[in-house]
């Protein structure tokens, strides 16, 4: 019955960013899976792909200093419009295009979605429950990426490329316009020099948590289409690389809601909880 309760409770108090969480990430695996094949057999290099991952960041990091608020009700649903217009250039328009669109609009998705959607999760959360709260929301799209990637490689088999990216661009646009309604008027003020020195007893563990998943979400599928020729394959070799770790991560994470100390368990929770898109 407790259960039961707990469950309801964090359901009511979760859904719309469950949602949105669940709609992004369902659309980005089920196409983006297959973005760097479309590249290499666009001949693209495999080293060029490691550094479009690269760029993102580098565009990420520009614009943050530069970001004084947030409006949540406006980037979130830019985000969804962000990967509809990369979608959008695979259907109708050059590779080369598609490489610099991600590139720079990734980068954008990165700063404004992600900022926006966790601080929405976050608040959305309280201080009982956040460490359970937090696996949920990793481990929602890590069954997300562990099941769609083979849906996205069966479409794409059957229709192509333009097919896939066109359905995505289309949902895309319709989630933004649908899910928009949902999210509340608030607006996150950022200063960002005093919120970097806030931030200072979490900057190691979070450059270890980045370069663990640079090198398991990029580098070890662009590494993979070196032997995996088909999207069949690759869509397998996703769905196996979402599986690992869930289980003892819900473990850690209901331990360290029970015993409050949060720290002990963040150290094995980012090796084991799965990134998001």
């Amino acid at each position: 019955m407790d259960f039961q309760l707990w469950f309801k409770n964090t359901c009511m108090r979760l859904s719309t960013p469950f949602l949105i969480l669940l709609c992004i990430n369902s659309l980005a695996v089920f196409a983006f899976s297959y973005f760097n094949l479309f590249l290499k057999e666009q001949g693209f290099s495999l080293a060029s792909l490691v550094l479009l991952y690269a760029l993102t960041c580098v565009v990420a990091v520009l614009i943050i200093p530069f970001l004084k608020s947030i409006s949540l009700r406006w980037t979130i649903p830019l985000g969804f419009l962000n990967l509809a217009l990369i979608s959008l250039a695979v259907t109708f328009s050059k590779p080369t295009l598609a490489y610099l669109l991600y590139a720079s609009l990734v980068g954008l998705h990165m700063a404004l979605f992600w900022v926006s959607l966790n601080y929405f999760f976050f608040t959305s959360s309280c201080k009982a429950t956040n460490a359970v709260d937090s696996t949920l929301y990793s481990l929602a799209p890590s069954i997300i990426t562990a099941i769609l990637p083979l849906a996205g490689a069966r479409f794409l088999h059957a229709f192509g490329y333009r097919a896939l990216f066109g359905l995505t661009a289309v949902l895309l646009l319709l989630s933004a316009l649908i899910l928009r309604r949902r999210i509340p008027h608030k607006k996150i003020t950022l200063h960002f020099l005093r919120d970097v020195k806030e931030f200072k007893s979490l900057r190691t563990i979070t450059c270890c948590e980045g370069a663990l998943q640079f090198f398991t979400y990029v580098l070890l599928p662009i590494y993979g289409l070196l032997f995996l020729k088909s999207e069949i394959e690759l869509g397998w070799f996703f769905s196996y690389l979402a599986v690992v770790g869930l289980i003892i991560a819900l473990i850690l994470s209901f331990r360290s809601d029970k015993t409050q100390l949060r720290k002990k368990y963040v150290y094995p929770l980012f090796f084991l909880c799965p990134s998001h898109f």
